[in-house]
């Protein structure tokens, strides 16, 4: 019984846990525009001579770091709450990284 309800709770999690990385990145691109530390950056990497690429890596650095807590986060609870318990914890973490990854490139 115990699984059933658990079972049901991750396809709400996995839309909450994507609807809060969009929020954080909507947030974080809006303050930056809104700075102008982005313009800021971007020259500076430029004198420097970075391109644009190493800008928007660091970007998703950190939105992949963001995102990790939620992901480990779900397949600790899908491992250990018994849901997936047969399942090898390496392969659970690896698909929601797959689909974390994804999130941020579509976005």
């Amino acid at each position: 019984m115990h699984n059933k309800r658990c079972i049901f709770c991750l396809p709400p999690a996995e839309v909450t846990g994507a609807f809060f990385k969009q929020a954080i990145s909507a947030r974080s691109a809006n303050n930056l525009k809104t700075k102008a530390i982005s313009f800021l950056r971007l020259q500076v990497m430029k004198i420097m001579g970075l391109s644009n690429a190493v800008h928007w890596f660091a970007w998703f650095i950190s939105s992949f770091m963001q995102l990790q807590v939620s992901v480990m986060t779900i397949a600790l609870i899908l491992k250990f709450g018994h849901v997936l318990g047969k399942s090898n914890f390496l392969i659970i973490w690896l698909f929601f990284t797959v689909y974390a990854a994804a999130t941020i490139m579509f976005w």
